[in-house]
């Protein structure tokens, strides 16, 4: 499983906070990927999972399923955690 972000880090609430979530999660051997989605690979995933604004969270099973998704908001790490935690 691995968590998506997609999204610019300005547009984060607040940024340090994310930024320890993202390390916690990492830490914990959970797969984290940020994407850039002015990149061309930003801009394939985002219409591949129908991102229609950012910042975007998406968690995806191995398959590439979408898990849970959060658009133009950051999740709690407890709504993280309980995603990755549905299909473990």
């Amino acid at each position: 499983m691995k968590l998506l972000v997609i999204g610019e880090p300005e547009l984060y609430s607040d940024k340090r906070t994310l930024d320890a979530m993202l390390d916690t999660l990492v830490r914990s051997g959970k797969q984290v990927e940020r994407i850039d989605p002015h990149s061309r690979e930003g801009i394939s995933q985002m219409g591949i999972y129908d991102v229609m604004s950012t910042p975007s969270f998406i968690v995806i099973h191995d398959d590439g399923a979408v898990i849970s998704s959060w658009q133009h908001t950051q999740p709690s790490y407890d709504e993280l955690t309980h995603a990755f935690g549905a299909f473990s």
